[in-house]
């Protein structure tokens, strides 16, 4: 049943607020660019030809002015999961093949860019270009308990309790004023997943970051007053607009310890996208998380 959960969860990623394509039939221009958050656009699928000597670059414009972009990064995979690696100066010529990028955008001053796209700059021309119609997504605030508007999660054992809870990107959430009296139970988890039950075969567990590394991913044990705040990271099978529950859990005994429901959708609510951990090389595979 859990394999099952995960592939599920694999078939919708997100990537952020579709803007349009990119298309040059002759220079073998494609892909799909969509704002990843307000710092980056991400490009899906692209492809172009190599091209070493038209000196291309990715660029920003509006009627007045032009600018390169400010970063150029590949999403990658690796045995350790997706990285993103910065590309070097010239990488755009070198050609891609359904490559995942993402670029960084330019901030000047009073500068509200209304173009994005592929030019050469040797004669200063789009290759391939398309309008920026649209606003960058940004984190949702919140998601509250029907109960009481003014808090999250309303636990039904060992003080479990939250403010309405934040979503920072499509895989991290903010867990406000955080309470849970750790010490008491076997374990206890952040957990999310799908579903009207709660239970060891619907849900996967989330990491606390500042506290959880890949190599050790541990339940809480500890004791939280509400003076706090948690940030989580949903599994990487998961997204914030393909759980139907954020929950606090004991894995142990399968017991939910007070939940929250989610029904967010990428049109209606959009969120920045995940991303990847910078490297400069690929990540390895680690052995599983010991017992805690």
């Amino acid at each position: 049943m859990k394999a099952e959960l995960v592939l599920t969860f694999f078939e919708t990623e997100y990537y952020g607020v579709k803007l349009g394509k990119l298309k040059n039939v002759t220079h073998g221009i494609s892909g799909i660019v969509y704002y990843a958050n307000e710092s980056l656009l991400q490009i899906i699928d692209f492809n172009i030809d190599s091209l070493p000597d038209l000196e291309l670059r990715f660029f920003f414009s509006d009627a007045e002015s032009s600018h390169p972009a400010s970063g150029l990064y590949q999403v990658l995979s690796s045995p350790g999961g997706e990285y993103t690696k910065k590309l070097k100066k010239g990488s755009v010529e070198a050609g891609f093949s359904n490559a995942r990028l993402l670029v960084g955008i330019p901030k000047l001053p009073e500068t509200t860019w209304t173009h994005f796209g592929i030019a050469t700059q040797k004669s200063w021309k789009y290759l391939a270009a398309l309008k920026l119609k649209k606003q960058p997504p940004k984190p949702f605030c919140c998601i509250s308990n029907p109960l009481s508007t003014s808090r999250g999660i309303i636990g039904k054992h060992y003080q479990v309790g939250t403010a309405p809870i934040v979503v920072l990107d499509s895989r991290t959430i903010l867990l406000p004023s955080f309470s849970f009296k750790g010490t008491s139970p076997p374990d206890g988890w952040v957990y999310a997943g799908v579903g009207k039950t709660i239970d060891q075969n619907t849900g996967l567990k989330a990491m606390v970051l500042g506290r959880d590394t890949p190599e050790r991913h541990c339940g809480l044990h500890e004791d939280y007053d509400g003076t706090k705040d948690l940030v989580a990271r949903l599994h990487p099978s998961q997204t914030i607009y393909n759980i139907d529950f954020i929950a606090i859990f004991c894995y142990q005994y399968s017991v939910d310890f007070g939940h929250l429901r989610v029904n967010l959708d990428p049109e209606r609510q959009p969120v920045p996208a995940w991303i990847p951990p910078i490297s400069e090389t690929p990540l390895p595979k680690l052995p599983p998380s010991p017992h805690c």
